[in-house]
């Protein structure tokens, strides 16, 4: 399908051992994960008939999170044919820890999916971390919520044999609205040329050198076992511009190390 469908099943398959369903939720209309996918993944014992005719927050395999739109174009979700659809929503109050969403991040206080706080005398009735997962971050969550080994790092959809994200695109990639970049940076002390240097002050200078000059802006950032992954959503008609930004971004601040990718959707 060209756009997913809010409360429809899509199958997720990280290995061959096993499926589990998966469904939009919401769209993120505020806050640093706007036009993300805020979305449920499923215990693999619920059938699609099952959760299309009583899905309970008690079904899912792991908290509510955000992820990227593009996974649901670009086959790494598989459309389950259906005319139902899961009753949404499955808890009245989604609540996002703040240290993703807003940079601020305080404990005791949590916010909706419209990046507003919820008021102290309100409890939510489901409560995520709020991150922003790539494709290996899902399936990490997964195999961690399954109890079971799977070598996450190699899910990047279309990968090339020796690259698990692909190649940047040619400069005149314009065809659409907006486009995901990654920047892998390495683990390790040689990394950057502050040793102490933390990822958050990476990607503030990644939004200040994008946001003013209208480029994009970055979307979040997930630790994997090797490397993190810092999320940088770019307007495609700025692609030349917006790729030497976030160079001399990542020059600025010292880190000497990186990988730049893209997420093709």
């Amino acid at each position: 399908m060209k756009h997913p469908v809010i409360g429809k099943l899509y199958l997720y398959s990280p290995c061959a051992e096993f499926t589990v369903h998966i469904t939009p939720v919401e769209y993120c209309n505020a806050g640093l994960f706007k036009g993300a996918l805020l979305c449920y993944i499923f215990k693999p014992e619920k059938s699609a008939e099952e959760l299309y005719s009583n899905a309970s927050g008690d079904d899912l395999l792991i908290p509510a999170f955000f992820t990227f739109k593009e996974y649901f174009r670009d086959g790494s979700f598989s459309y389950v044919p259906a005319d139902k659809s899961v009753p949404l929503p499955l808890f009245r109050q989604h609540g996002f820890n703040s240290d993703i969403l807003r940079r601020d991040f305080r404990p005791d206080k949590w916010y909706d999916i419209s990046d507003k706080l919820i008021p102290e005398n309100i409890i939510p009735d489901h409560c995520s971390p709020g991150a922003l997962s790539s494709l290996p971050g899902i399936c990490k969550h997964v195999a961690k919520a399954l109890n079971i080994d799977i070598n996450c790092d190699q899910l990047y959809p279309d990968e090339e044999e020796d690259s698990r994200k692909s190649q940047l695109p040619a400069d005149d990639h314009v065809n659409k609205r907006s486009m995901f970049l990654v920047v892998s940076i390495p683990h390790g002390p040689d990394a950057c040329k502050n040793p102490e240097q933390d990822i958050m002050g990476i990607e503030d200078a990644l939004i200040a050198a994008l946001v003013p000059a209208k480029l994009g802006t970055c979307d979040g950032d997930e630790a994997g076992e090797n490397d993190t992954d810092l999320f940088v959503k770019i307007r495609p008609r700025k692609f030349p511009e917006a790729i030497q930004a976030i160079r001399n971004a990542l020059d600025d601040v010292g880190v000497l190390k990186y990988e730049l990718s893209w997420i093709k959707g």
